[in-house]
């Protein structure tokens, strides 16, 4: 990809008709990558639906199968990107796992690091100011060591006091700082997959001139996914009210989740190589996906 035109202005309307797209260009070139997506995010549903206890593998496998199908999806563009390499190829269906992948992974766990990182600061600054509150006798902490037990609309009724402008003044500006960082970098796995080194500084410079437009478009694909889901759990209740059964609750969830991740994941890559195609002046990409 050449150097050119960094920091191009996206528009959303064309962004938004790519990401829609792609999901089909994404299904030609990666099927059955994305079927073992969708079968695993129906049956982690399914068992996080039943499972009782708390385990770290489901979200494991959540991430290694995302990644393997990103990769996939980034191949089918890349490849035309490196004709001469082959680390670059989609395998069959869409199914391989190399340094690509890797690099994916990679970048993708130093951003969640990174949100990761403002999360706990703004949770350490959230704590001592509500400390600050109960130190002037405007909050009963044993009160709130007792809610931590009662769920979240204990907590939240203890804090509606003075408590709630600690609280916004906290968590409001560090929740806006996460979703900035991750639309700015956002093309940082993209752009580790096409160079093969990671470069935080040139990632965020891609999103200049972009950065609203992305937004938007995940609030766009964030509404799909919200209304994908509604619409499986609605005709749930349907099935459960006509036969009368107790387990279409648990298929309309698990239904729900294969139709999001269906189309979630192409949404969002066309999304991403749209913008990097744009930003970084790619014959290949405008020509494709632009």
């Amino acid at each position: 990809m050449s150097n050119t035109e960094i920091g191009a202005k996206v528009q959303i309307g064309p962004l938004l008709k790519e990401s829609f797209i792609f999901v089909r260009r994404g299904w030609a070139a990666a099927p059955a990558a994305l079927v073992v997506l969708v079968i695993s995010a129906a049956a982690l549903q399914g068992y996080s639906s039943v499972s009782q206890g708390v385990s770290p593998w489901p979200l494991l496998i959540e991430v290694l199968i995302g990644t393997l199908a990103t990769g996939a999806l980034y191949r089918s563009v890349l490849a035309a990107e490196h004709p001469d390499d082959p680390r670059f190829a989609v395998g069959p269906g869409g199914l391989q796992w190399g340094a690509l992948e890797w690099r994916v992974l990679g970048a993708n766990l130093l951003v969640a690091l990174l949100l990761a990182i403002v999360a706990a600061l703004a949770f350490i600054v959230w704590v001592i100011g509500l400390a600050a509150l109960a130190a002037a006798h405007q909050l009963d902490i044993a009160a709130l060591q007792g809610a931590q037990s009662q769920g979240l609309a204990a907590l939240a009724h203890l804090i509606s006091g003075p408590a709630w402008a600690v609280t916004a003044a906290v968590l409001a500006p560090a929740a806006a700082l996460m979703i900035y960082l991750g639309v700015r970098f956002s093309l940082l796995a993209l752009q580790t997959a096409d160079l093969g080194r990671l470069d935080f500084g040139r990632a965020w410079g891609l999103t200049r001139g972009a950065a609203g437009a992305i937004f938007v478009a995940l609030v766009v694909i964030f509404a799909c996914q919200f209304a994908a889901g509604e619409i499986a759990l609605g005709l749930a209740d349907l099935v459960a009210w006509l036969t009368r059964s107790a387990d279409a609750a648990l298929l309309g969830a698990i239904v729900g989740a294969a139709a999001v991740a269906a189309f979630s994941l192409p949404m969002t890559v066309g999304m991403a190589i749209h913008v990097y195609g744009a930003q970084r002046g790619s014959a290949v990409a405008r020509d494709r996906f632009g």
